[in-house]
C-alpha cells in the first residue's frame, strides 16, 4: 500500500470519527438541556402545589379519616409539623445549570457548523470551560444522593401515632403530623395512599407524581451532565473539533464540518 494510500485511509479514518464524535455531542446536549427543562417543570410544580395549598406554610388544610382500627377518626393535616424543604432550593439550583451548560455547549456547537471553525483558546481558557461542566457534572450527581437519601430516610406515616406534646390526643398542633421529619415527596406518597384519607388526595397524588419524577430524572440527568464534560474533554485532547489550543493551529489543518 502506497504512502498515499495510507495517508487517505487515515484522514478519512479521523474524519469519520469527528463525525461520531459530534454526532455523539449533538445527541447528549439536546437530551441535556430537555431532561433539565423537564426536571425544573416537575420539581417547580410540586412546590408551587406546596405554597398554595399551604399560603408559604403559614396554615394548613385539615381533612378527615375514615375511622379505622388506628385513626380512630381523627382529622390531619395535608402536610406534617416537620417538612424538609430544603431539596427543593438545591434541585432547582442544580438543574438551572445543568440547563445553562447544556445551552452553552449547544449554541458553541451551532456556531462551530456555521463558522466551519473550531473555537480558538487558550490553554487555560479551555481548562476553565471543562472545570464548569465537571462541575456541573458532579453537583448534579451529589444533588440526586442528597435528594435520593432524604428521600428514603424521610419518616414514616403511621396512622396509629398520636403526639405526646399533646397528651395522645390529636397527630401534633392544628392536627399537624408530628412523629417524625419527612421529606415533601415521601409524605405525599404515603399520606395519599392511605386509603382512609377522605379529601386532598389529588393534591397529594399529583405532588408525589411530580416529586418522584424529579428525583429520577435528576438521576438520568446527572449521568447526562457528566457525559457531555466527557465528549468535550475527549474532543479538547483528540479531535479538537470544537475547541483548539490557538497555539496548534495550522493552516493545512483547517477542518469543515459541512
Amino acid at each position: 500500500m502506497s504512502p498515499q494510500s495510507t495517508t487517505s485511509n487515515q484522514v478519512a479514518a479521523r474524519q469519520s470519527y469527528r463525525d461520531l464524535s459530534f454526532l455523539a455531542l449533538s445527541t447528549v446536549v439536546p437530551l441535556t438541556a430537555l431532561f433539565s427543562i423537564l426536571a425544573l417543570a416537575f420539581k417547580t410544580t410540586a412546590s408551587t402545589s406546596y405554597i398554595k395549598a399551604t399560603d408559604r406554610g403559614f396554615r394548613t388544610t385539615v381533612v378527615f379519616l375514615r375511622p379505622d382500627a388506628l385513626n380512630g377518626g381523627l382529622s390531619i393535616a395535608l402536610y406534617p409539623q416537620h417538612l424538609d424543604l430544603g431539596p427543593i432550593q438545591l434541585t432547582l439550583a442544580g438543574d438551572g445549570l445543568s440547563l445553562a451548560s447544556a445551552l452553552s455547549i449547544g449554541l458553541l456547537c451551532v456556531s462551530v457548523c456555521r463558522r466551519a471553525k473550531s473555537l480558538l483558546l487558550a490553554d487555560w481558557q479551555r481548562y476553565g470551560i471543562f472545570l464548569v461542566l465537571a462541575v456541573n457534572g458532579v453537583l448534579s450527581l451529589a444533588v440526586f444522593i442528597s435528594c435520593a437519601v432524604r428521600r428514603f430516610n424521610s419518616g414514616q406515616f403511621k396512622p396509629g401515632y398520636r403526639s405526646p406534646v399533646l397528651d395522645h390526643q390529636t397527630y401534633g398542633p392544628s392536627n399537624r403530623y408530628d412523629g417524625a421529619m419527612f421529606d415533601l415527596g415521601s409524605w405525599s406518597c404515603q399520606l395519599s395512599a392511605y386509603d382512609a384519607l377522605e379529601g386532598g388526595q389529588d393534591v397529594l397524588s399529583e405532588q408525589c407524581t411530580n416529586e418522584t419524577a424529579a428525583l429520577w430524572i435528576g438521576l438520568v440527568l446527572a449521568l447526562l451532565d457528566i457525559v457531555m464534560a466527557a465528549l468535550v474533554w475527549i474532543d479538547w485532547n483528540g479531535k479538537r473539533l470544537l475547541i483548539r489550543d490557538y497555539k496548534s493551529l495550522k493552516e493545512e489543518e483547517e477542518i469543515y464540518y459541512i
